[in-house]
């Protein structure tokens, strides 16, 4: 028996390989999407399921969607190919302003001001960025 999914919750959104397709293809978007790509297994991934979830109920109704892709297995060459990722978890950020793009995770998994105030700057379409000096795909910090 393999590990058990994770972010698990009816307020975090199953994507399949065609939605997921289907939202790196749109030049912007009519609803803002949240996508966390992950792998079961990786310690990361399940250090911040929690915080994960949280966010996502806290944004239910908010009219952003919170989704999760499973992207190890046979989903990884297609990832890196389309979005140079490297490492789990991945979060995309995906608005009316901007294309699909990578998000930082911040080494303090689990402190929602973070998620919070980018998520606000991008759904804004601010052109302020927060030059946090953490790696855009895993959280590790950078010198």
């Amino acid at each position: 028996m393999g590990t058990p999914d994770i972010y698990e919750s009816p307020a975090v959104v199953f994507l399949t390989r065609a939605r997921i397709e289907n939202l790196l293809r749109l030049a912007n978007c009519a609803e803002p999407w949240l996508v966390v790509l992950y792998a079961p297994w990786c310690p990361f991934c399940q250090a911040m399921e929690a915080s994960y979830v949280e966010l996502a109920e806290k944004l239910a109704g908010s009219g952003m969607k919170v989704a999760k892709f499973r992207a190890d297995g046979e989903q990884k060459p297609f990832l890196q190919a389309e979005l140079q990722l490297q490492s789990f978890p991945t979060e995309l950020l995906a608005t009316s302003h901007t294309r699909c793009s990578m998000l930082c995770l911040y080494q303090t998994i689990g402190n929602e001001l973070h998620y919070a105030g980018e998520i606000s700057d991008r759904l804004s379409g601010s052109p302020r960025h927060r030059s946090s000096g953490y790696n855009l795909t895993y959280g590790m910090k950078t010198s």
